[in-house]
């Protein structure tokens, strides 16, 4: 019973420092070094939160996107708003100062922004992990978690076992 107690109270510990590590690593990256996003090793990951690039990109999906890459016609790319959002769109039309972009579900036709604004090029993508990582996010979820591993863990401690006495 005791090794029970321990290994689910390890199991959800580690859950935890895992989801800690992760936020950790995005703070840092936006609050600390003053990044308009996390980045990993130049790639970007973007959480596609609505049905514009329904086509290309589910809502929920994790867009993978390479930071600075080159970008034709054809492609999909990342771009940074003067409200400082962010968007996945496909490249129409380009030229050396302007992009001209479109979406598969859009009210708008195109639209052209500075190339400047364009963070990089979307190379694939991970479906519906945006699901995940929203449940996740939710403070209710990260408190239970931290308070049922830390009960699995103390009671683990003090439950005995009883020997049993060989004859």
């Amino acid at each position: 019973m005791n090794k029970a107690f321990n290994f689910i109270g390890r199991i959800v510990l580690t859950i935890l420092t895992v989801l800690l590590i992760g936020y950790g690593w995005a703070f840092l990256e936006i609050k600390i070094l003053l990044r308009p996003y996390p980045e990993l090793f130049g790639l970007v990951f973007y959480h596609q939160g609505d049905s514009t690039m329904i086509s290309s990109f589910a809502e929920d999906d994790i867009v993978v996107v390479k930071k600075d890459a080159e970008y034709t016609a054809g492609d999909k790319i990342m771009y940074m708003t003067e409200d400082s959002e962010y968007f996945i769109r496909n490249v129409t039309n380009t030229s050396a100062e302007r992009v001209a972009l479109s979406c598969d579900n859009c009210k708008l036709e195109s639209e052209e922004i500075s190339s400047s604004s364009v963070i990089g090029k979307a190379i694939g993508k991970i479906n519906n992990f945006g699901k995940f990582i929203k449940f996740f996010k939710q403070k209710w979820f990260l408190i239970t978690l931290a308070v049922v591993g830390f009960s699995f863990v103390i009671v683990s401690q003090y439950i005995h076992e009883t020997p049993k006495k060989i004859n």
